[in-house]
């Protein structure tokens, strides 16, 4: 039977070890309903020293700056044993909260370390959510990124801002995330990206994706430098989903380089509903540079776009307006704009696509497409049509041009080895092209009537449309027609201004007039100055 003595004295040990705990944070019990409260740069130490409580919940309840000590692994959840390619643990399973705070300053200098960021892995179970980071610079061999080297969790609602860069032959190096085998929602990254000589996978905002992307961006710089591979603006390599995403930062490889893309680098998942506006370019002798995704091999890509300009240097081997390869892929209901450029004895140069050999169907290029001298296969459309490409239901309408001694340039598509091309037009006045290696060439006249297409059996109630027959050419579907484009031409400008102008002050406005023919944009019943805020909204948008 325990004494009195022995009873207080055991009951000390208890309160004095509870106390320490709650110490060693600024309060909470780690529990879901109660989390463990990080406040300071101390509580955050701490709870990145206290491995047995990985498993905890915790929550940011202030900004922490991480100013003024330098790391060499992982803050939180670092990997043990240096020099191997396993990650030694332990994992953060627990959720990390940050209640709309942000953590700055931390430098992560790694050397030859792998699995660096705030947290080295989150692995089944964990979760970081709603946390910001600001000007962090993180450097490693591999599988870096400013907030976890390896997700195989959640994370969701996160930003990072700062750098990001790997060493040279380092892998899965991104703003945000270096590997990602879990699920990213909502999160952004504007950190400058690079990698070192042979780098690879190397993305704004995730390295290397193995599993869910959706609802994200990035906006920040990314590099390859020589012999780098898989650089995307977005992801350097994708093997899983990416859904409802964009990036617009310019992305960049080095001599030698392969698979640069505006988005992706290097894509075998699928890609839907996601674009990229920042140019994209490439050294000497670099291959599959494309304005959305360098090289799509075992993909999908359907219903996206890319703006940004696409150009390859002396050498430099598949380059096109959104994908500079497509094998064993399809590409579909999509469109780029952007000029594509190829240096001194490229090929394989289109405004859509470089190289082609399974299917693209629905798409279209606006883009110039030019050569240099001694370039090979240029297409406003493809520039190269492999034995196995199939291209139906498209059209390109860009100047195409080939420097001196170059071969096989065409309008719609450069060369075409055996394959398929059907159902697909390119406009003969404005490439300054009469002959292509296939498909059909149209007046600019012909190419703006909508009668052109339907013969040829184009679908115009679930994937074309052509508001503005006679002024514009077709519009996939999904592009979305701006709530004050009221007249053609297509896109908000001078006619729209006009429009709302001539309307202005008009009361009365209800469903029976389509809200004075839609400028009432409020539907407050007049046409006004909140009517005006929402036009100056989307000033210039659509096309």
């Amino acid at each position: 039977m325990k004494t009195r003595t022995t009873l207080i004295i055991s009951l000390t040990a208890i309160i004095t070890f509870a106390a320490g705990r709650a110490l060693a944070y600024s309060g909470g019990t780690g529990d879901p309903n109660n989390p463990y409260q990080i406040a300071t740069k101390a509580d955050l130490l701490a709870m990145a020293a206290d491995k047995s409580y990985y498993t905890k919940c915790f929550i940011l309840t202030a900004d922490i700056n991480m100013g003024g000590q330098v790391f060499t692994t992982a803050i939180i959840a670092a990997d043990t044993v240096a020099g191997n390619f396993t990650f030694d643990g332990p994992d953060f399973t627990g959720t990390f909260d940050g209640n709309g705070h942000k953590i700055t300053g931390f430098t992560i200098n790694g050397g030859s370390n792998l699995w660096l960021g705030l947290f080295g892995s989150i692995s089944s179970g964990g979760s970081v959510k709603n946390l910001g980071l600001e000007s962090c610079s993180v450097i490693g061999y591999g599988v870096v990124g400013g907030l976890v080297g390896i997700n195989q969790s959640s994370i969701s609602n996160c930003y990072s801002t700062g750098s990001v860069s790997g060493d040279s032959n380092s892998n899965s190096v991104g703003g945000l995330v270096g590997c990602n085998w879990g699920n990213i929602s909502n999160c952004y990254s504007t950190s400058s990206v690079s990698g070192g000589f042979n780098s690879q996978e190397v993305g704004g905002l995730v390295g290397e994706n193995d599993s869910t992307i959706s609802n994200c961006y990035s906006t920040g710089q990314v590099s390859g430098s020589n012999g780098s591979d898989s650089v995307g603006g977005l992801v350097g390599n994708s093997d899983g989903s990416i859904i409802n995403c964009y990036s617009t930062g310019t992305v960049s490889g080095d001599s030698n380089s392969g698979s640069v893309g505006g988005l992706v680098g290097d894509n075998g998942g699928s890609i839907s509903n996601c674009y990229s506006t920042g140019t994209v370019s490439g050294g000497d002798n670099s291959m599959w540079l494309g304005g959305l995704v360098g090289a799509n091999w075992y993909g999908s890509i359907s219903n996206c776009y890319s703006k940004g300009s696409v150009s390859g240097s002396s050498g430099s081997n598949s380059v096109g307006g959104l994908a500079g390869e497509n094998g064993y892929s399809n590409i579909s209901n999509c469109y780029s704009t952007g000029t594509v450029t190829g240096g001194d004895n490229s090929m394989w140069l289109g405004g859509l696509v470089g190289d082609n050999d399974d299917n693209v169907s629905n798409c279209y290029s606006t883009g110039t497409v030019s050569g240099g001298s001694n370039s090979d296969a240029v297409g406003g459309l493809a520039g190269y049509n492999e034995n196995d490409g199939n291209i139906s239901n498209c059209y390109s309408t860009g100047l195409v041009s080939g420097g001196s001694g170059s071969d096989s340039v065409g309008g719609l598509v450069g060369d075409n080895s055996d394959g398929s091309i059907v159902s697909s037009f390119w406009d003969t006045n404005t490439s300054g092209r009469s002959t292509s290696a296939g498909g059909t060439g149209k007046t600019t006249a012909q190419m703006k009537t909508k009668r052109t297409f339907t013969t040829a059996g184009w679908n115009f109630t679930t994937i074309w449309r052509m508001r503005c027959e006679g002024m514009n050419y077709p519009k996939l579907h999904w592009q979305v027609i701006p709530s004050a484009d009221w007249v053609c031409p297509e896109g908000v400008d001078l006619a729209d201004f006009s429009y709302l102008a001539e309307r202005w002050h008009t009361t009365g406005c209800n469903s029976s007039n389509n809200f004075c023919g839609g400028a009432d944009m409020d539907y407050s019943g007049t046409v006004d100055m909140e009517d005006f805020v929402m036009f100056a909204e989307e000033w210039l948008s659509g096309e």
